[in-house]
């Protein structure tokens, strides 16, 4: 539906990650279409459960930015590096 628009552009999403690894709280603080947004808290709250390294475990609050680029005809969503 996005590629048929026309949309690029970035959704940054923040969530905790628990003491557990669970997710939750997951939120959109940078909005690029109504879409989008939805997809990007789909890909975020399915994720599994993260593992914790070594060390004392505690409660993490992250922000991932997803970008949506066109590629000729196709379209490409993931998280990016900034």
């Amino acid at each position: 539906m996005a590629q048929r628009m026309g949309i690029e552009g970035k959704v940054v999403v923040q969530f905790t990650v628990d003491e557990a690894g669970k997710i939750s709280d997951a939120t959109v603080v940078q909005s690029l279409h109504k879409l989008c947004d939805k997809e990007a808290l789909r890909l975020v709250t399915s994720m599994p459960a993260w593992k914790a390294g070594t060390g004392t475990v505690y409660r993490l609050s992250l922000r991932i930015p997803f970008r949506l680029i066109s590629f000729s005809s196709n379209m490409a969503v993931g998280a990016i590096q900034e």
